[in-house]
């Protein structure tokens, strides 16, 4: 499986842009990972978006729960897939 390569957006809580494209993230339905609930260190969200990266129709925002207002990464579908696919296998354990 391909190792994901999202591209890194500079945010505020209400857009993201990447150079000159900006992507609206103020209607963003964010959710909470089960696992983050309760834990003080980490807690990531991910929203399902409208928006277009390479063809797609809708993208994967992803932001750190605990700093909302920090930098969001957007994937698309299959950067997703390959992401989550990645995780799962191990590839960003630390040591």
């Amino acid at each position: 499986m391909p190792r994901a390569d999202p591209a890194l957006f500079v945010s505020t809580p209400m857009t993201s842009q990447e150079g000159n494209r900006t992507m609206d993230l103020s209607s963003a339905v964010w959710r909470s990972s089960s696992y983050g609930e309760g834990n003080e260190e980490a807690c990531i969200e991910i929203a399902v978006v409208a928006g277009s990266k390479e063809g797609s129709d809708e993208v994967i925002a992803m932001r750190d729960g605990k700093n909302p207002d920090g930098p969001t990464l957007i994937f698309t579908p299959d950067e997703w897939r390959a992401f989550t696919a990645g995780v799962q296998d191990g590839e960003f354990d630390l040591p």
